[in-house]
């Protein structure tokens, strides 16, 4: 795979990019996104260097898990910063969603990671959908009992 134009040239002085792909390839990774402060370019000093990857829809929770602690354990060698690797599935539908919009793609399927990302847009509006009739139903409640 050639060199993701996304990821900044200051984000290559702090990683090994084909370190990293070999990680990835080797834990069957979907996809894996640069997200969080190295991918804004709002990094400083103290900065964790965050990656978010995806795993194949058949794996287990269990299996990710363990995955995901590889992953973290050997991309420590190819990067500078400390390196924290999440599952977006494991995240919020919030975060991943940030994570995927904002994120800048590291390794894997472009198409699969857009497509994660209007599936979340779905789910998080669906959520915010559900979040804003409880709203007003507390209200209505409330205002009924004059309260």
């Amino acid at each position: 795979m050639r060199d993701n134009p996304r990821v900044s040239d200051e984000v290559r002085t702090h990683i090994n990019l084909e370190g990293f792909r070999s990680v990835f390839d080797e834990a069957d990774v979907r996809y894996a996104v640069l997200f969080g402060s190295y991918a804004t370019g709002s990094e400083s000093q103290t900065s964790d260097l965050d990656v978010g990857v995806r795993f194949a829809d058949e794996c287990s929770r269990r299996e990710r898990f363990r995955r995901r602690n590889r992953i973290d354990s050997e991309l420590q060698s190819y990067a500078d910063p400390f390196v924290d690797v999440s599952d977006l599935e494991a995240l919020p539908d919030t975060v991943a969603l940030t994570a995927l919009r904002d994120g800048r793609l590291l390794y894997g399927d472009l198409a699969a990671k857009a497509a994660d990302e209007r599936r979340l847009e779905r789910r998080v509006e669906e959520s915010s959908e559900r979040r804003a009739r409880r709203r007003r139903d507390v209200i209505d409640r409330l205002a009924e009992r004059d309260v």
